[in-house]
């Protein structure tokens, strides 16, 4: 049985309130949602390489092409991994805000799931 990713630990900081670029403490990692994903390849070329992604980045939430942000604490890996997927195949195109934890820097992205040389929309 696939386990649940662990709720985000209470603090006083939140993905919601925090400014992107914004500098963190390590401990303050804790505040957001677990991130479903680590990015362990970005392709050359790539939607995902045009965002600026980089290996090692932690994906912490998704906004959907509906403006809606899909956290993902309280969610299974596969639950993540099939939004994510539908709504980038009902993206394309499209810019999506990706939030992320880098080391100890949150940033928001801005991808645009496409075709392009390689397999897949995304590239990572």
């Amino acid at each position: 049985e696939e386990q649940l990713l662990p709720p985000a630990e209470e603090t006083t900081a939140s993905p919601t309130r925090v400014d992107p670029g914004e500098r963190l403490p390590k401990q303050a990692k804790q505040a957001f949602s677990p991130p479903f994903a680590v990015i362990d390849l970005v392709a050359e070329n790539s939607p995902a390489k045009e965002a600026g992604l980089e290996v090692g980045d932690q994906i912490i939430s998704w906004t959907r092409k509906d403006g809606n942000i899909i956290e993902f604490k309280n969610r299974t890996v596969t639950d993540c991994f099939t939004l994510v997927g539908q709504d980038t195949a009902q993206s394309e195109g499209r810019q999506v805000q990706v939030r992320i934890l880098r080391e100890t820097e949150v940033l928001d992205l801005i991808l645009v799931p496409k075709k392009w040389e390689g397999r897949g929309l995304l590239g990572c």
